[in-house]
Formats: C-alpha cells, sequence, structure tokens
C-alpha cells in the first residue's frame, strides 16, 4: 500500500467515510471531523471550508467517484488558505515563511497567462474546464502569493502573470 502525506491521507479518509455514508444524516459533518483530526494529529490545523465554497466542495466530492486527485487539491487548497488566514491573523505571511506552493489549479492559471497574458475569467474557465468561481478562487491565491496582476479596466482589462 502506498504511504500518503498527512494532507492526501485526510482528503482520502474524508471522500472514503462519505462514500461509505454510513449514517442516514450527518455524514459529511463526521466526514469533516474525521479528515481534520488527522490534520492536528500530523501537526496542521484544521481545514475550514467555507459554506460560500460548499458547491464546489460537493462537485470535488462527486469527481472524486472517478479520480480523487481534484478532491485531494481541494483540501490542500482549503489547508493552505487556513494557514494563510492565520499566518494574516499573527501579522505574517505565507511567503515570510518561505513557504510558496501553489495549487494545481492556481499553477495551471499562472501557465495559461505566461502563453496568454490579459486573458479574463471567461478565458481561463473555458481552457481549464473549470467553474468561473474556481477560477477566481485560483486567481486570488495567485494574487496573493504576488504571481499575477489585473491589468486595465474591469471591462476590458486583464491578467498578467509577473
Amino acid at each position: 500500500m502506498r504511504a500518503h502525506n498527512p494532507l492526501e491521507l485526510a482528503a482520502l479518509v474524508h471522500q472514503k467515510f462519505v462514500f461509505i455514508h454510513p449514517f442516514v444524516d450527518g455524514n459529511g459533518r463526521v466526514a469533516r471531523l474525521l479528515m481534520n483530526l488527522i490534520l492536528l494529529r500530523f501537526g496542521y490545523p484544521i481545514t475550514i471550508i467555507p459554506p460560500i465554497l460548499r458547491l464546489e466542495y460537493i462537485a470535488a466530492l462527486e469527481k472524486a467517484h472517478r479520480s480523487t486527485d481534484d478532491f485531494i487539491q481541494f483540501i490542500i487548497a482549503r489547508e493552505t488558505e487556513t494557514l494563510r488566514e492565520l499566518l494574516r491573523l499573527l501579522g505574517h505571511s505565507l511567503e515570510e515563511t518561505g513557504v510558496t506552493t501553489l495549487s494545481e489549479g492556481a499553477d495551471q492559471i499562472l501557465q495559461l497567462l505566461q502563453v496568454h497574458p490579459g486573458w479574463r475569467v471567461p478565458n481561463l474557465a473555458e481552457a481549464l474546464q473549470k467553474s468561473r468561481p474556481t477560477v477566481e478562487r485560483h486567481l486570488r491565491e495567485l494574487r496573493n502569493a504576488g504571481r499575477v496582476e489585473f491589468r486595465g479596466a474591469p471591462k476590458n482589462g486583464g491578467y498578467f502573470a509577473k
């Protein structure tokens, strides 16, 4: 059996528990609790999945019937955002700690913007076959990391890699 890093393990335990669906109600809550217990055991803070990302969370879980990759990346991105928020509250940034990892989606967007500077959210969403909210979340991640910037007016400007 393949050894998993703690984030992968936590995401997979969460996904497997939801798929088993042992209870009439509360399976998602228990799955998130198990995921966070694993993360805490390995020294990570709990992962927060805000209500605004509920549809993306459910979509990633649905895709996990075919492949767990997107769900694992979703959980890693949520953990990264949680760490960023905790550091921000303490007056630091993730970049100050020397950690500059990007989610897979953010990395894909950065590569696209290097080839197609000035693209907007609809262009990126179509090219990546992702929803606009997902692309906007990855762009927010890239802006927070100082890797992209929006240039021009809101109606006709676009994103550029730095």
